[in-house]
C-alpha cells in the first residue's frame, strides 16, 4: 500500500498489492487495482493475467474472453501469457502441455520467479520432484519472499 501512495502509478506495485488483496480473498478490492493499473498500462501482461485469472474464478466468461484475447496479441514476446497457459493446462489436468507453456515462458524470460513457479507446479504435477524443487530454489533465489515459491517450498521438500 505504501509503494502505491509513494507512486501511485506504478503498475508493478499497483500489481502486487491485488495480488495481496487476492490473498486475502478480497477480490472485490483486487479486482479494482488491478483495473485502475490498466488504466495506467492498458497492456500490462501480470495486471491482465491476474485480472484475467480472477475473473476466471468467478466464471465470468465474457470478460475472460475479452481479456483473452489482449492477453493473445502481446504473447509473442510475454511470458505472462504462457504462464496463464500453463495454468489453465493444469487445471485441466493437461500436465504436459503445461509444461510446454511454463517452457516457453522460461524461454522468453528467465528472471521472473513467477516463471520459475510455474515451471515448479508443472514438473509437480508430473511427479518431477528434483525438477521442481530446482525451479524452487531458483524462484527464491530470484525473489526470497515470493509467497508462492516458499509454499512450494514447504511441498518439495516433505
Amino acid at each position: 500500500e505504501l509503494a502505491t501512495e509513494i507512486a501511485p502509478t506504478f503498475s508493478k506495485a499497483l500489481n502486487n498489492l491485488g495480488v495481496c488483496r487476492l490473498r486475502v480473498r478480497d477480490d472485490v478490492a483486487a479486482e479494482a487495482i488491478f483495473r485502475r493499473g490498466l488504466t495506467l498500462e492498458p497492456n500490462d501482461p501480470a495486471l491482465l493475467t491476474n485480472l484475467l485469472r480472477l475473473l476466471q474464478q468467478q466464471a465470468r466468461t465474457a470478460e475472460v474472453g475479452t481479456l483473452l484475447g489482449q492477453l493473445e496479441q502481446l504473447k509473442v514476446s510475454n511470458p505472462f501469457f504462457f504462464l496463464f497457459r500453463g495454468y489453465e493446462a493444469l487445471a485441466d489436468n493437461d500436465n504436459a502441455r503445461a509444461l510446454d507453456y511454463m517452457a516457453e515462458a522460461l524461454r522468453r524470460e528467465s528472471e521472473l520467479p513467477e516463471v520459475h513457479v510455474g515451471l515448479a507446479e508443472a514438473y509437480l504435477a508430473l511427479g518431477d520432484l528434483d525438477r521442481a524443487r530446482h525451479h524452487v530454489g531458483r524462484a527464491l533465489k530470484l525473489d526470497a519472499t515470493h509467497p508462492e515459491a516458499r509454499r512450494l517450498l514447504a511441498l518439495v521438500n516433505r
